[in-house]
């Protein structure tokens, strides 16, 4: 079975430091994660590309997606509300409802910027276990 993003020619870019800790929760993180992925793989064009990114912060990780196709203007300001679709095949429109609340149940956040000439980038946030961090750097207990 070949992936949707191989199909359409679409290329996945991951960018990330050796190590990030968060304070998550595995299955959470997991799944939203793979819901917006699939959505900006469904959003881009053919042979474009979706980059996901790491960065770490003093007091967060932030995961961004991007895709370099515009949000619906027609849905941007509903864009993270329950039933909200751009109407494509087989969408219910609670995928970015649920992954907004799944941030949330984290203490973390999701935002999105959209333009035609700069296209999606979505940005979690989610909070640094700086206890692991310590422990790593011989710190912490």
């Amino acid at each position: 079975m070949r992936s949707p993003a191989r199909e359409a020619g679409i290329k996945i870019l991951f960018e990330a430091p050796l190590a990030a800790y968060g304070l998550i929760e595995e299955s959470l993180t997991r799944s939203m994660l793979g819901n917006l992925i699939k959505n900006a793989i469904e959003a881009s064009a053919i042979k474009t590309e979706v980059t996901v990114r790491v960065l770490l912060h003093e007091d967060k990780i932030e995961i961004t997606i991007h895709n370099p196709a515009e949000i619906p203007e027609l849905i941007q300001d509903t864009f993270f509300e329950k039933y909200t679709t751009a109407k494509k095949s087989g969408g219910t429109g609670i995928g970015t409802y649920s992954a907004k609340l799944m941030a949330e149940v984290q203490k973390g956040g999701l935002r999105f910027t959209t333009s035609a000439r700069e296209g999606t980038t979505l940005y979690i946030d989610l909070l640094i276990d700086t206890d692991a961090i310590q422990s790593e750097e011989g710190g912490g207990v």
